[in-house]
């Protein structure tokens, strides 16, 4: 369980478990590093994939109708703020 808590004190803001989003020792270290180091310690992310760029062998997302986002949606998940 990951614990949010406000700034200087042991209040509870927020609770993430791990276990149940697929997390293992690795997300842990992850995380780890982002408490002790912040986040200019952490690797860079991956680029954003295509939804549409589906593996051949997986017949249920080909037949599956293709994502189309609205312009200003798919603007606005492609740029930084």
């Amino acid at each position: 369980m990951l614990s949010i808590v406000e700034p200087g004190t042991n209040k509870v803001i927020d609770r993430f478990p791990l276990s149940t989003m697929g997390a293992n020792e690795f997300a842990w270290a992850y995380i780890c590093t982002f408490m002790q180091q912040g986040p200019s310690a952490l690797p860079p992310p991956d680029p954003p994939r295509d939804h549409n760029d589906v593996p051949w062998y997986n017949i249920g997302l080909r037949l599956a109708p293709k994502v189309k986002w609205p312009a200003d949606m798919d603007l606005e998940s492609r740029t930084a703020p």
